[in-house]
């Protein structure tokens, strides 16, 4: 008799169906207060009518017609089933779970329940939950094998219970029954990556995206992986195609900033960060993306607006008045700055970051009494922090105690013999304590260990070239660290200083020029350019970038020893020029 009713009611749903096509759920009118209408037509009369909601996803009528249906016939496992599922995109689980029990309780013949049992309980990834919802899932093959969906809902609770050769067993098993289904491509991927096998990974996730090109996980995942591999050009294309098949999709825009970011394309990375502050200008973690990129920009007065949104909206976020602080810094505003680094909790990722930069801030103003005040008491409990380590050697080589400089490297080197950055500073203490061949062998030591640390190169180049020795050794040591960091004025300025050294000074001129076009507000630079001129006879040339050096230090608030000693080397040469013009 069962039998025979379930075919009634698929024969009365399609020719209810049929009877509506074309039409809207709003259109359908009631057919209830016709007398000859029998209970289960009236039942499935909203439940069409559900249905028709749910085409247009209408999901709250969906729901509400569904109940009208179940009270009208609360013996229906199909009605109960599709109540399951609008509440299941509703969110509301339990519920969901509660009509699935009842119609598998009216049907246990019918394997849908079980299946969306199983994958309810398997996306929790609770232990006690997967294994049950492995159960309902078994149960559900075992009533319906060639369902491949149901395999591939095996495949997600195997991973989840880190099964992996039983998740490809399943996923290969879907596959079998159904090759155009882009969820098991994508999860064919992920357990690629996983295994870091990452061609295989490359090709499940594309071919996911043939299959549904907006799935989005295989979207998501195809970035990420493009990215590691550094297929950034392919990437990039991805993420446009994405966004023009994803426009609304803001968590998109933000990771393409992100990339860009990453990149440091920081003018496409601020365009997509306001694209997604268009759809959702309530995301204070955009803005404060937003006001990275400026500061990286140096447009230190629009990150300042721009952060200072997000603290109209929570006073206490501290990363926003800490890059504040640091604008303000750049600004040469100090006194906002450390107002606003005084505000940074001790419990902050960013407390001791600002207790550095208040100590920055009383060196620049001279006050190095504080400034060592400050880092020596940090030093006590911080002694293995690379950042407070050179900062404290490096103001200890301002104030001509270089020994000191030297000893706190020395301890630090101790447990970190191999530091790049502290060997760095210890190999320029030694040399402004007149021990050369000391940072020779240092700089050497980080050459042979660190082959792309261009500082280093430079500093063995320029030194040579200081010393007139080895010139064409320099020299290639010099185009060495141009073709790693080919845009340094600094760098440039070796090799025309080494061809100055050399007597070529139409060469010096044009590698002289070129580093302070790079770098205008560097006096020792501006010194070799007037040095050339002086070669060429340009003495007014000459005279012009000494008096610009001098003036570049003289607006340095802080002068150590050697721009101390280069000031006075300008003046005698702008006045022995002088001199001999009388």
């Amino acid at each position: 008799m069962k039998v025979h009713c379930n075919f009634f009611y698929l024969f009365l749903i399609l020719f209810m169906i049929a009877s509506c096509a074309g039409y809207k759920s709003s259109e359908i009118k009631s057919i209830e207060e016709t007398e000859d209408t029998d209970i289960k037509s009236k039942a499935y009369y909203h439940y069409t009518k559900a249905k028709l909601y749910f085409y247009e996803k209408k999901i709250h009528g969906s729901l509400r017609e569904l109940k009208t249906a179940e009270k009208i016939d609360p013996t229906s496992a199909l009605i109960k089933y599709d109540l399951g599922l609008s509440y299941l995109m509703l969110g509301m689980d339990q519920n969901a779970i509660v009509k699935f029990n009842e119609s598998i309780k009216l049907d246990q013949t019918n394997p849908l329940p079980y299946r969306a049992l199983g994958r309810l309980y398997t996306s929790t990834k609770r232990k006690e939950d997967m294994i049950f919802g492995r159960d309902m899932l078994l149960k559900a093959m075992e009533l319906d094998e060639d369902d491949h969906s149901v395999y591939l809902y095996l495949a997600i609770n195997s991973v989840y219970q880190n099964d992996v050769p039983l998740a490809k067993k399943y996923l290969d098993k879907s596959l079998s029954l159904y090759t155009e289904d882009a969820r098991v491509y994508f999860y064919l991927g992920s357990i690629a990556m996983h295994e870091n096998d990452l061609e295989h990974a490359e090709e499940n996730f594309k071919k996911s995206l043939e299959i549904n090109p907006v799935y989005y996980p295989a979207f998501v995942s195809l970035t990420d992986l493009l990215e590691k591999i550094n297929k950034i050009d392919e990437v990039i294309n991805l993420y446009e195609r994405g966004i023009r098949t994803f426009p609304l999709t803001k968590d998109l825009f933000v990771s393409y900033g992100n990339l860009l970011y990453r990149q440091k394309m920081y003018d496409q990375s601020l365009l997509q960060y306001e694209n997604a502050e268009i759809l959702d200008s309530s995301d204070l973690e955009i803005k404060y993306r937003m006001g990275l990129i400026n500061i990286e920009r140096t447009n230190y007065s629009r990150a300042i607006e721009i952060l200072n949104r997000i603290l109209l909206v929570n006073p206490n976020h501290e990363k926003a008045k800490y890059y504040i602080a640091i604008c303000h810094i750049q600004l040469e505003q100090y006194k906002d700055a450390e107002r606003l680094l005084n505000e940074i909790s001790p419990g902050s990722e960013l407390y001791f970051d600002s207790i550095i930069q208040r100590a920055f801030i009383y060196e620049v103003n001279n006050n190095y009494e504080k400034t060592l005040d400050i880092l020596e008491t940090q030093y006590q409990s911080n002694k293995s922090n690379r950042v407070l380590v050179n900062f404290l050697g490096s103001v200890y080589r301002r104030l001509n105690r270089i020994d000191e400089s030297i000893n706190l490297y020395n301890n630090y080197l101790k447990e970190n013999p191999d530091d790049e950055v502290i060997l760095y500073s210890l190999g320029i203490s030694h040399y402004y304590n007149d021990e050369v061949v000391k940072s020779l062998s240092i700089m050497n030591k980080i050459k042979d260990k660190y082959p792309n640390n261009a500082d280093a190169i430079n500093f063995i180049g320029y030194t040579y070239a200081e010393l007139g020795e080895n010139l064409d050794y320099a020299e290639s040591l010099i185009l060495k660290a141009i073709s790693i960091e080919p845009d340094k004025g600094y760098i440039i300025d070796s090799l025309g200083w080494i061809y100055y050294q050399k007597g070529e000074f139409d060469k010096a001129l044009k590698y002289l020029l070129k580093a302070v076009n790079l770098t205008p507000d560097d006096p020792a630079i501006l010194e070799h350019l007037a040095d050339a001129y002086l070669k060429k006879g340009k003495k007014k040339l000459a005279v012009e970038n000494y008096k610009k050096a001098l003036n570049l230090l003289s607006s340095n608030k802080i002068l150590i020893l050697e721009d101390i000693e280069l000031k006075a080397r300008l003046e005698n040469k702008v006045k022995e020029i002088e001199l001999n013009e009388v």
